[in-house]
């Protein structure tokens, strides 16, 4: 192998010299950029700002508020529980992004929800909106609880529930995969659906669906409420035909069948109601290679007598003339004389 010659190795000398002197210069480039980022004004200012943004100023305010509101809670309400100043603390805490100081709202209405004897003024009940829509668990499961206890108890109209839009956070939890919310939220459902307007506002903004889900639950009380409450919305005949698109007959025919015997009386009652209409005596009476006619029959045997009784009106309306009569017997040997 040959030698370089003096002007070759002169060339090579001369480039690793360039790139030398090109490593230096581009390593002090860097520190001296990265020196002057640093220096400069605007980092301080973001990281002034975050810490501002971690912790905001209301915060302490809403914390005051809460120890104040206890406080009196605690002396036996030195303050009209239900007065200006609790429905101003009891704002700040349901609408605070604290689901600590929530709860201390939630908790207060399920205390005064035991012994209230008046009707919960709206402007509390406007609270609740905040309260069910909120994302904490507990917070559900108390507010709805309490708001459960109100209804049935005749402190809060059924009427204003709808009026202030509360139905929407109500049939919300419904889609919870919580057994207490679910339940809490079905009852209310069945409290609120005892008038027209109410079950076809019910219907309106999408509670059916998630009803018949729920009234297949593994829950016996998620399963009960949400199968009650279905048996008030067949009390309308514009919400039967609603259920009807939904496959609601199916579901109700099957859960004839349910060990439970608040599940078969509120199904059967639902079927019933959707009896009264001789135009879908076909579909019900096809269901199931006439399935629904063997459940009734048998429950016509039941032990628990508003189950037998109901089972007779469902097939008394089943039967409605004596032309279907004699159509069905001859169509249909197994039915009786009712």
């Amino acid at each position: 192998m040959g030698q370089l010659c003096a002007k070759c190795a002169q060339f090579l000398y001369d480039l690793l010299l360039s790139m030398k002197t090109l490593s230096s210069n581009l390593v002090q480039n860097v520190k001296e950029c990265l020196a002057q980022i640093r220096d400069c004004s605007c980092l301080k200012q973001t990281k002034f700002e975050s810490r501002q943004l971690y912790k905001p100023t209301r915060q302490r305010p809403e914390e005051v508020i809460a120890q104040e509101f206890l406080q009196h809670i605690e002396r036996g309400f030195e303050i009209p529980p239900l007065g200006e100043v609790s429905l101003s603390a009891l704002k700040t805490l349901a609408f605070s992004e604290n689901s600590n100081l929530q709860q201390s709202a939630s908790l207060f209405y399920l205390h005064i929800s035991q012994y209230l004897n008046i009707q919960l003024p709206t402007e509390h009940l406007e609270i609740y909106y905040a309260l069910l829509k909120t994302s904490d668990l507990d917070v559900q499961r108390i507010s709805s609880l309490s708001l459960v206890t109100f209804l049935l108890k005749g402190n809060v109209p059924k009427e204003h529930v709808i009026q202030l839009d509360l139905l929407e956070p109500i049939l919300e939890l419904l889609e919870s995969n919580d057994p207490m919310v679910q339940c809490n939220s079905c009852a209310c459902i069945m409290i609120l659906a005892v008038s027209d307007t109410n079950r076809e506002a019910i219907a309106s903004a999408g509670g059916v669906v998630p009803l018949l889900t729920l009234s297949k639950s593994y829950d016996p009380r998620v399963q009960q409420y949400a199968v009650g409450a279905i048996f008030n919305l067949t009390q309308s005949e514009w919400v039967q035909q609603f259920l009807c698109r939904q496959g609601a007959i199916p579901v109700l025919t099957l859960l004839l069948e349910s060990s439970d015997s608040e599940v078969q009386y509120y199904s059967c009652a639902a079927l019933s109601n959707m009896a009264t209409n001789s135009q879908r005596h076909e579909v019900m009476l096809q269901t199931g290679d006439r399935f629904l006619l063997r459940i009734l029959l048998s429950l016509l045997s039941s032990s628990v007598d508003k189950v037998s009784n109901q089972a007779c009106v469902c097939l008394r309306n089943l039967v409605t003339s004596v032309k279907q009569v004699v159509k069905m017997r001859l169509k249909y040997s197994f039915l009786p004389t009712i």
